[in-house]
């Protein structure tokens, strides 16, 4: 079970994207935030987690249609390289056993 915390689009993306970047123009991960469901609605992209940038060749391959979900901590060090492709990133904080529903 999980609480929904937020959303973000990427859209038409060119390049290096990280889910929080820390420039304050994207909403970023919001507080809490344990969990991300990411589906590339078109184009594909590469991902990495643990340090350095994906590339067009170095990097986890998701393909346009393609979803998953990503709890590795933390959810900021996230990055995708992307040529034209947009993405889509629902937030969540899991429920633990004894949380209280909210």
């Amino acid at each position: 079970m999980y609480d929904a915390l937020g959303y973000d689009q990427f859209a038409n993306v060119n390049g290096v994207v990280n889910l929080d970047d820390g420039s304050g123009i994207l909403p970023g991960v919001p507080p809490g935030a344990d969990t991300a469901l990411i589906v590339v609605e078109d184009g594909s992209i590469r991902w990495m987690d643990a340090g350095g940038d994906p590339t067009a060749a170095i990097g986890m391959p998701i393909n346009s249609g393609g979803e998953f979900e990503y709890d590795g901590r933390p959810l900021k060090d996230f990055k995708f390289f992307a040529a034209g492709a947009t993405v889509n990133v629902a937030y969540y904080k899991a429920r633990r056993p004894g949380r209280p529903l909210v």
